[in-house]
């Protein structure tokens, strides 16, 4: 497998159209992280997933996390 781009700042959807393209085989999950504050406040606001880090783990396998950022 070639080596992956750095998705950081990317929304899921381009992530998932690279990832569909270039990396068929590549199994891939999002996780949504939002601190403690942000949990606590429920801001209702329109936000824009972002992803802010993302990890191997193990052949063939990506976990990617995405947090809310206010538009």
């Amino acid at each position: 497998m070639k080596s992956l781009p750095d998705f950081t700042g990317m929304v899921p959807e381009e992530v998932k159209g690279i990832l569909k393209a270039d990396y068929p085989n590549l199994v891939y999950h999002f996780i949504k992280y939002s601190s403690p504050k942000e949990r606590k406040e429920k801001i209702n606001t329109a936000v824009t997933y972002r992803v802010v880090r993302q990890r191997v783990a193990g052949d063939n396998r990506l976990v990617i996390t995405i947090s809310p950022f206010l538009e």
